[in-house]
């Protein structure tokens, strides 16, 4: 970037004695500020052609100096003020290219020091556009000067790369949250896997303690059935009738004891015997009563009715 151009300081002469004594107050502020100036002394400087144009507001040359010492004491966004309202007051295009020229310079410096913060990019992509034009208004009052050409593609090139800046800084950004995205989405599918697992390790302890009670109330159940079945058999060999099972065949031999059966068979072999002295005492009745019945027989007919 080309420097600021030559400052011109605009000193009011003492042309006659008459001149002298009528020297206004605002001649006298501006030349101690073009004093302060040659001294180094800016901000003095400044503070005088400012007091300067307060007093007359038609010297163009207080402002145009207040620009310069403004520039030098860093301070930009006031110098860029005074040469826009500089260049509003003159006619001459010399003045008025020179004007926007330093104009342009104070969009540039500004814009720098922005582009140094990533937050403030696009601010100062807005001054390297403010530069540029008034680039272009010091070449329409002055084409052939070069130092405008120059810093005019110089700001032009700051545009480009600021653009590439922004860009970069914006996929950087997506890339950021992208990833901020898959740490968040990957520790929430940790999270739900580790509930789930809680989830299904309570499951599985429900389930385990449900198969022990449903076994548990099985071997119950078959207890109370086997309970219930030895007392309903036990009920069944006091109550049930030996001879119905002998009749049908669906006695369980099984279910009887030894003492059963042999009281059975003594029982049995009593009736037999006993069947066979009825029919030998009953024989022997007949032969008895037979004989008897043989004689009354014959003393009955011996006799003469």
């Amino acid at each position: 970037m080309k420097k600021m151009k030559h400052i011109v300081l605009f000193a009011c002469g003492i042309l006659s004695a008459f001149s002298f004594l009528a020297q206004r107050e605002d001649k006298i502020t501006f030349n101690d500020g073009v004093a302060a100036y040659r001294d180094g002394e800016y901000k003095t400087a400044l503070e005088q052609f400012e007091e300067a144009y307060a007093k007359n507001n038609k010297n163009a040359r207080a402002l145009y100096n207040a620009g310069n010492a403004a520039y030098l004491n860093g301070d930009f966004e006031r110098a860029g003020e005074y040469y826009s309202n500089y260049a509003e007051l003159v006619t001459s295009p010399g003045e008025k290219s020179r004007a926007y020229f330093n104009q342009g310079n104070t969009f540039l410096q500004q814009a720098d020091v922005m582009n140094e913060d990533p937050k403030k990019l696009e601010d100062a992509q807005e001054l390297y556009k403010k530069a540029v034009s008034s680039y272009k208004n010091s070449l329409k009052n002055n084409p052939k000067d070069p130092d405008a050409k120059y810093n005019l593609t110089y700001a032009l090139d700051k545009i480009k790369k600021n653009e590439q800046q922004q860009q970069q800084q914006q996929e950087d950004q997506q890339q950021d949250q992208d990833q901020n995205q898959d740490n968040q989405d990957q520790e929430k599918n940790e999270d739900q896997n580790s509930d789930n697992q809680d989830q299904n390790g309570q499951n599985q302890n429900s389930d385990n303690e449900n198969d022990q009670n449903q076994d548990q109330n099985d071997t119950n159940g078959d207890q109370d059935k086997d309970k219930e079945d030895q007392a309903d058999q036990e009920e069944q060999n006091k109550d049930g009738d030996p001879k119905d099972e002998e009749k049908d065949g669906q006695g369980n031999p099984g279910d009887k004891s030894e003492e059963e059966k042999q009281a059975q068979i003594s029982r049995a072999q009593a009736e037999q015997d006993l069947d066979a002295i009825n029919e030998d005492e009953e024989n022997i009745l007949k032969k008895v009563y037979g004989s008897r019945s043989d004689k009354n027989s014959k003393v009955s007919s011996g006799k003469d009715w």
